[in-house]
């Protein structure tokens, strides 16, 4: 959905002497200066077209002083009056520091954020979701419901998939919702309940027995890419790793060297590893040095252990059935996918509150829309600033930095599975059920019809509770009528009881911040960014 960001940019433009440029190959091109004039012509040819190939991509962040010096001379070179940073939280965390470096600097530059991320991690009160989560999600879930569809012809295989998704696993809860998947592996439940790799293997095998018994000796098990470090054990030996890596700089590949240097807790856990795992955790790494999880192939992993667990129960007389694994990952298969009419519409629409955002003159904000989970025309698009959704991470990697002050630096962090939401609850609901029925649902490719209204977002999206600007706004009412029934010359009684009634509740408020463990959001300067614009803008028509 990328391309109809710039779309309604495009739309929202008051005519055509507003001249748009597109840097090449992202944070690169901005940085290099490689900029070209886009028109409504070029945009036009690719609007709800997959992928991002009109301009490009990349990974590259914008960390150091030469960097920001860098993308600084080129919003002037350009005489930009805004600069849109499109993607997930680390784009979102680079567009807030630029943002301020700007405005330290004298350029007048606006720097506005657009929230689009295929793993869907970018989420909270502020943002419902990202663009191209619900596209990656329907795609995926096509081919996990056809997988399990043909495992439930072919009575005769357990499918391991394994689904993108480093971090959070929202990509997995989505799919497991939509496919209705046999076993659903959440890494935030693995952190949440401490467990280990013999526990999650024991979970399978005990699905695997009770479906035997049955008589079903096929199914479908879906695990996402992270998982490996949320197993604390396994946590703890991609740390040293990564530290020993580091440490040793072009001999990072020296797997011996790396071997050598493990505590001997993790040295024997390695060694217990298949080898094609332990040859993945010590070869495969990027360019930061750090193990590629998305190489870690940790669904062949687990059909491994799992099968010689079964083995063991045969041997005990406990497990008499057949186990025949296809292991497969779904990572990148989607994202070039033509989005879908929900998220071609929400992108669209985040193009026009961006250009909304930076003709207000503000500058630190992420385009926003809200109420997603309603009828289009019911969308109420806006900003917020990037400050609001900024945090310390409670664990701060070392390649994050550290403000000059000597704290770790705040940014916008993944936001994980929230397992008291209804989605998560929606899931373990099912779970029995699930365990032992073959309920799969297979969602179908993408649909487009023209003119048609979007449909309906993601399957979370629309389980979720997306009430807190509402509360705040009811809370500013509440607020506006306390004071206005509170003006000088109201009878003294009326004004004991507001005041000792607002004492409590602050001593309340009071008590219930201090025993909160999240973290403390960053604060950069109010004044520079400005109040926020959340409800001010109206949307233009999801069906443009």
């Amino acid at each position: 959905g990328g391309h109809n960001v710039l779309a309604g940019l495009f739309a929202a433009l008051p005519d055509d002497a507003v001249e748009v440029v597109g840097f090449v190959g992202g944070t690169e091109g901005l940085t290099g200066g490689h900029a070209v004039e886009l028109t409504r012509a070029d945009v036009d040819l690719y609007m709800n077209a997959g992928g991002f190939d009109l301009l490009g991509r990349s990974v590259d962040r914008l960390r150091s002083a030469d960097d920001m010096e860098a993308a600084l001379a080129t919003c002037r070179a350009q005489r930009l009056d805004g600069l849109l940073v499109v993607g997930g939280t680390r784009s979102s965390t680079d567009a807030a520091y630029l943002s301020e470096y700007f405005v330290e600097n004298g350029c007048a530059t606006s720097v506005v954020g657009v929230p689009v991320a295929i793993d869907g991690s970018l989420k909270g009160p502020f943002v419902e979701t990202t663009v191209g989560f619900d596209t990656a999600c329907r795609v995926k879930a096509q081919i996990v419901g056809n997988t399990a569809t043909d495992g439930a012809s072919a009575k005769k295989y357990y499918y391991f998939m394994r689904l993108m998704g480093q971090a959070p696993s929202h990509m997995t809860l989505e799919v497991a919702l939509q496919t209705k998947s046999n076993l659903v592996i959440l890494g935030e439940e693995v952190r949440e309940h401490a467990m280990t790799l013999r526990d999650i293997v024991r979970e399978v095998a005990d699905l695997v027995c009770a479906r035997a018994r049955l008589g079903k000796n096929y199914g479908t098990v879906l695990v996402p890419e992270g998982l490996v470090s949320f197993i604390p054990e396994l946590r703890l030996l991609i740390e040293e790793l990564n530290r020993g890596a580091a440490g040793a700089g072009a001999a990072a590949h020296d797997t011996a060297a790396l071997r050598a240097g493990l505590s001997s807790w993790s040295a024997a856990l390695l060694g217990s590893l298949p080898p094609f795992t332990q040859a993945q955790l010590l070869m495969e790494r990027g360019s930061d040095g750090k193990i590629q999880l998305s190489q870690v192939e940790t669904e062949r992993m687990l059909a491994h252990f799992v099968e010689e667990e079964l083995e063991r129960r045969k041997a005990l007389g406990q497990y008499g059935g057949k186990f025949s694994v296809v292991c497969s990952f779904l990572g990148y298969q989607a994202r070039g996918s033509a989005p879908s009419p929900f998220d071609a519409a929400y992108a669209y629409n985040l193009g026009a509150a961006a250009a909304a955002i930076v003709a207000s003159g503000r500058t630190g904000y992420l385009a926003t829309v809200h109420g997603l989970k309603f009828d289009a025309d019911e969308w109420t698009v806006g900003g917020v600033p990037f400050t609001a959704l900024m945090s310390v991470s409670p664990a701060p990697a070392a390649e994050d930095g550290r403000l000059p002050s000597g704290q770790a630096r705040p940014a916008v962090q993944p936001s994980g599975v929230d397992l008291h939401g209804e989605p998560y609850a929606a899931l373990a609901r099912s779970r029995l059920a699930l365990g032992a029925g073959d309920l799969y649902e297979n969602p179908g490719p993408l649909q487009f019809r023209r003119g048609a209204a979007p449909p309906t977002g993601p399957a979370t999206l629309q389980l979720e509770d997306h009430t807190y600007l509402d509360e705040v706004e009811a809370l500013r009412k509440a607020l506006a009528d306390i004071k206005e029934a509170c003006r000088p010359g109201v009878p003294a009684s009326l004004l004991h009881i507001a005041t000792k009634s607002l004492s409590t509740l602050t001593d309340v408020l009071s008590t219930v911040h201090r025993g909160q463990t999240a973290a403390p959001h960053a604060h950069f300067g109010q004044s520079r960014l400005g109040g926020g614009l959340m409800g001010t803008l109206a949307p233009p028509s999801a069906s443009s």
